[in-house]
Formats: C-alpha cells, structure tokens, sequence
C-alpha cells in the first residue's frame, strides 16, 4: 500500500485562489495508475488557505462573521476535490472520496479522533479512499482546520503503508528556507535531529504549519512507514520513488 499527499502548493497556485493545476494533477494521475492499493490525501491550496487566514479559523469560533469563512472554505475545498476526483476516475483509479468533515473532529487545532473504518471498507473494496484538508468542529474552540498532514500521520500509523510520500513544490526539506542562498537539501533526517526547517514563502497564506508542520508530521510517521518528501513539479519523480528508484528529495528515518 502507498500513502500520498498531493501537496496544496503542488496542485493550486497558492498565491492565486482558486487556481487548479490541472495539468500537474493529470501528470501525478498518470504516474500514480501503475500503482495500488492507494490512500490519497490532499491538500487545500488556494482553495482554503486563503479564506480560512481571512476568517481566522485556524482560531477556532470568535464570533458569527467567521460562519460565512467556515462555508465558503468547505464548498471550495470540495470544488478541488471533485476536479481531482474526475481526473482519478478519467484515467482508471476507482477513487472514493471520504471528507473529513464527516469523519473527523479536532481538539484545539489538532486531529483528535478520525474514524477509518471508511478508509478500512474501501481499501477492502478495492477502491482508493481520498481525503483532505478541511474545515471541522473542535470540542475545544468550535471549529479549526483539520490539516492534510495529521490526516497523513492517522492514516500511516492505522494502515502501516510501504511508502508514505509528502509531494511539496520543492525537493524536500531543506536545512532552512529553500529560497535563501546556501540553502541545503537534506537527504536523510533522523527523527532524532535538531532541524531548522524552510518557513512558508513571503506573501503565500498557510494555516497548517507551513514546511516545519510538515516535517513533524513526517517524524510521527516514521516509525510506521518509510516516509518522504520530494518534489511534485518534477516529472517522472513520484513514479520513480514509487518504482523503488533512487530521486532527489527528502527521507525521514526513526
């Protein structure tokens, strides 16, 4: 079993709402039929960051003009979903599409509990459960967002997949922001390291961790599935990690 995260900065503009990167997504399609079963989560990109900073509901419920946010994020976030699930389905993955929203509910910002007897049945079914980013209730502050990535770390523990592959828009995780001179890629990081992870880009929303979140998710999941990150934009990447090939990205160790 593989687990996958197509990256929000890999599959949207994240400077651009709204923008969907169909060609890259029919690219990552393509590489991904080849290979099953698979678990697909993605991200929210332009489709929820930009109204979840402008609502302020990574804060959780301040007050009822925030409502208008948590709707307007949910109704988009399932327009991306819907483009990607189209993509899947055109091009032979029998894909399902599980929203957390209905499956999951956070705890003062973090990922508290998700039922995978979904994720379970579907697997079982043969089919491809596909899930994301989202907008969810939280029994401490009303409602925050439940991230990609802990949805990523939930699944790799429950599921224990073969590889677990974090797809960004650059070539892994870097020793601190990829676009400073002498920036470093990390090929190898022990769980155990000390690392100064790369920060969001200047002017780009992101309510879920940026590059340091993910890179903690990618600890946790460590000791449970071999776990990396590499770059979505680069053709012919994710096939050839998933051949078993040696790429450019990143590897978290225990």
């Amino acid at each position: 079993m593989y687990l996958v995260k197509l990256g929000g900065s890999v599959i949207t503009d994240k400077a651009r709402p709204l923008s969907f990167r169909e060609d890259v997504v029919r690219r990552l399609v393509s590489e991904l039929k080849p290979f099953s079963p698979l678990i697909i989560v993605h991200g929210a990109g332009s489709f929820g960051h930009v109204y979840a900073k402008e609502y302020g509901l990574a804060d959780g419920f301040k007050s009822s003009e925030q409502l208008e946010g948590f709707a307007r994020v949910q109704r988009d976030v399932r327009d991306l979903n819907m483009r990607i699930m189209n993509i899947l389905i055109e091009n032979g993955i029998n894909a399902v599409s599980l929203p957390p929203f209905a499956s999951c509910e956070n705890s003062d910002g973090r990922l508290k509990s998700l039922d995978t007897a979904p994720f379970h049945r579907t697997v079982d079914m043969g089919l491809s459960p596909v899930t994301f980013g989202d907008a969810v209730f939280d029994d401490k502050i009303g409602f925050s967002i439940c991230s990609g990535d802990y949805l990523m770390e939930a699944l790799a523990e429950e599921f224990r997949p073969e590889k677990t592959i974090f797809l960004s828009d650059v070539d892994g995780i870097y020793d601190r922001n990829p676009a400073e001179t002498g920036a470093e890629l990390l090929p190898v990081i022990s769980s155990s390291d000390s690392v100064s992870a790369g920060k969001s880009r200047d002017g780009v929303s992101d309510v879920t961790g940026g590059m340091a979140g993910k890179l903690a998710s990618m600890v946790k999941i460590a000791p449970f599935s071999e776990v990396w990150m590499i770059n979505g934009l680069v053709p012919g990447r994710l096939a050839n990690l998933l051949n078993g090939e040696t790429v450019i990205g990143s590897k978290v160790i225990p």
